[in-house]
C-alpha cells in the first residue's frame, strides 16, 4: 500500500531524497551542474508530497512559486 503525506520542505525524508537526487544529477550534469543547481533550491517550499511504501519513502514531489505574479 502507498501512503501519501502532504508536508513542507522541512520534512527530513524530503530533504534526504533531494540530497540523493542532487548527488545523482551532479554525475549526470557534469560541469553544467552548478548552472542547473541554482534553480533547484528547496528552502521554504510549502507544497511537498511524499509517497511511502511500507513506511519507507519511495518518491516525492514539490511545487514552488516562481514569482509573485
Amino acid at each position: 500500500m502507498i501512503d501519501i503525506l502532504r508536508t513542507t520542505s522541512e520534512n527530513a525524508d524530503f530533504q534526504d531524497m533531494v540530497k540523493q537526487l542532487d548527488y545523482e544529477l551532479s554525475a549526470i550534469d557534469g560541469d553544467e551542474h552548478s548552472f542547473y543547481d541554482q534553480f533547484n533550491k528547496t528552502h521554504n517550499i510549502k507544497h511537498v508530497v511524499i509517497a511511502y511504501k511500507n513506511k519507507t519513502p519511495v518518491s516525492c514531489g514539490a511545487i514552488k512559486e516562481f514569482d509573485g505574479n
